[in-house]
């Protein structure tokens, strides 16, 4: 429905406000020891699914031995 990424985009908007009007040190800084973690535990569990998926290890082995002929 055309509610629901409005909806989405008020409250990104809403945290991004809270996070800004905080101020340097206490809003961003704050925010980004956390989030910096999560966005590398987040790429972890983004390799590991990519890798277990069915052709996975085809796909590896496409990517990483190129075909010069």
């Amino acid at each position: 429905s055309l509610g629901e990424p409005i909806f989405w985009h008020a409250v990104f908007m809403g945290l991004t406000i809270l996070v800004i009007s905080a101020g340097v040190i206490k809003g961003i800084q704050k925010v980004v020891k956390i989030l910096m973690p999560l966005l590398l535990v987040i790429i972890l569990l983004l390799i590991v699914r990519s890798v277990s998926l069915p052709g996975a290890m085809k796909g590896l082995a496409f990517y990483l031995k190129p075909d010069f002929g």
